[in-house]
């Protein structure tokens, strides 16, 4: 008896066009707008975005080179959009990226040198002449982020230290702490339903 084989359908990804690019995520395709809006405005020079992934990072994200700053995250470089527009409409004063804060000097202990711990923040935000903050994108805390936070803390109490990520749902950025909540409260409504 003879089995027949049943061929089966690709499946077609979608793909969005822009600028005579394609992008085979919507995320990158919005993305592209916002630089591009951006760029009109005159808040930026010149965006990359990369088309795929090429090599796989840790964390596998896509690294956009915006005015020739290369940033770790897609998030990130949103994020300097957004500040970029801020700063043009007044919001804040001024912002500097990756900037590093010394949690423990280096020092010697029997003869050995025990290097420094250092700590780098994505952005750094003067919102007026008396307020800042340090901001840092996180799609996830590491435990070697959460270690350097509590000493961060400890050492610079008179600074506010904001994790943050972009929440799709509400169309805002908030507290990584804060999303945690809202997830969990949807999760627990759904579960009562």
């Amino acid at each position: 008896m003879a089995t027949l084989k049943r061929k089966i359908p690709k499946k077609i990804k979608k793909t969005y066009k822009i600028d005579n690019v394609t992008y085979e995520s919507k995320a990158l395709y919005d993305f592209h707008v916002e630089c591009e809006r951006a760029y009109r405005r005159g808040l930026i020079s010149s965006f990359e975005i990369p088309k795929n992934m090429g090599k796989k990072s840790r964390y596998t994200t896509y690294k956009p080179v915006i005015d020739k700053i290369k940033f770790d995250s897609m998030m990130e470089a949103r994020y300097y959009l957004k500040l970029l527009k801020d700063k043009a409409d007044g919001i804040i004063e001024d912002f500097k990226l990756q900037y590093p804060f010394c949690l423990q000097p280096k020092f010697k202990k029997n003869g050995k040198t025990f290097r420094g711990i250092e700590y780098v923040c994505d952005f750094f935000i003067y919102i007026n002449k008396d307020d800042r903050e340090v901001i840092d994108i996180k799609g996830k805390e590491t435990v070697e982020f959460k270690i350097k936070r509590k000493l961060f803390e400890y050492k610079y109490p008179e600074l506010s230290l904001k994790v943050i990520q972009y929440y799709e749902p509400s169309d805002e950025w908030l507290e990584l702490d804060e999303i945690k909540k809202l997830i969990r409260k949807k999760k627990k409504e759904g579960a009562d339903s």
